[in-house]
């Protein structure tokens, strides 16, 4: 074969037995919605040891939320009274995460695998030219905005990469309870101390930007961090399948009215190959609404990963009724701690 046969995709897996080798791996496959699946993603689904692109993270956030939205089951996204916004990653990288720099004495003082950050001083510092400030202004434009202030009983979340182009993660923050987390797959403390470094800047932001700098609710100080101990991964390549099932869990809890102390409660799910594989199929199946799935995984595949439910047969858009309503009731949780 020549090179662009051998960058083809492998059909071995299944998956989608019909698309011939490629002539390179960006070669379109499948629209969904405004993203064009290629090759490259298709290599992706099949396998559990690659890490999960843009275009994946982000059509498969934004499909969970139109198919229950569509369905019915969903209604978080009212215009006077949302109970879901999602921020935009780049909004935050703009926003607070690039001006995240090593600190030296904090890394000093305590041993970790990753280097802790803080946020630059204003206000004469600055990135690439840019002042924290102006980043945070310019960051409103790269969204639909909507202050946290402005829907304070809505759960504002955002799917970030950090550090930039390595490491996916999930942020959460509340502004009537006063509350935000961050779970990172990799449970790295240097790491998610930075983030929290960064989103306390942007809560303070926010609240200026209010005029509620002199509220309860405006100072990050008076706010908590919820310490969100979930699954990790074990490997440097599934935290966007991580994350994408802490996504999904979070979004059917709020659906369901489930209080707001247990949506932050920990939780765990299988992380073997096998578990890995079929949770990318069943993304691959939401992204492409796949409506009826006969066999998720082989017998032996099944009894590998005994903790992984099968999803429906017969549902319709099953890789969504996958995620919340066969996988998501089967996480185990336990209390969360507060810091």
């Amino acid at each position: 074969m020549n090179e662009g046969q051998s960058l083809g995709l492998n059909s071995s897996a299944n998956i989608l037995p019909q698309v011939q080798n490629s002539l390179s791996e960006i070669e379109p496959v499948i629209q969904s919605g405004e993203h064009i699946i290629r090759i490259r993603e298709m290599k992706m689904f099949e396998r559990e040891d690659l890490w999960l692109s843009d275009e994946i993270m982000e059509r498969a956030y934004k499909k969970f939320l139109e198919v229950g939205k569509t369905k019915g089951i969903f209604s978080l996204d009212d215009p006077q009274q949302p109970k879901v916004v999602i921020i935009s990653a780049h909004s935050i990288e703009h926003a607070v995460l690039r001006f995240l720099v090593e600190d030296a004495e904090g890394s000093e003082r305590a041993s970790r695998k990753k280097k802790l950050c803080k946020m630059i001083e204003e206000p004469t510092a600055t990135i690439d030219g840019s002042s924290l400030q102006e980043g945070y202004e310019y960051s409103k434009s790269l969204w639909d905005y909507k202050n946290i202030f402005s829907f304070p009983d809505a759960w504002f979340l955002s799917i970030i990469n950090y550090p930039t182009v390595t490491h996916w993660m999930l942020i959460g923050i509340h502004a009537r309870s006063k509350t935000f987390f961050v779970y990172d797959p990799q449970g790295e403390v240097g790491q998610k101390e930075s983030i929290r470094n960064a989103i306390r800047v942007y809560i303070d932001k926010e609240a200026a930007s209010s005029g509620l700098v002199d509220s309860s609710l405006g100072s990050a100080k008076e706010w908590t961090y919820v310490e969100c101990i979930a699954q990790e991964q074990q490997d440097t390549y599934n935290c966007g399948t991580l994350v994408l099932i802490a996504f999904f869990r979070i979004v059917s809890l709020i659906s369901r009215e489930t209080p707001l102390l247990a949506i932050t409660n920990r939780w765990y799910c299988s992380i073997s190959k096998p578990a890995y594989i079929a949770y990318r199929k069943e993304i691959f199946h939401l992204l492409t609404d796949v409506f009826e799935v006969d066999v998720v995984m082989s017998q032996r595949e099944a009894r590998a990963a005994a903790k992984v439910p099968k999803a429906s047969i017969g549902r319709q858009f099953a890789g969504f009724y996958y995620f919340h309503e066969v996988l998501i009731p089967k996480l185990q949780t336990v209390n969360q701690t507060f810091y």
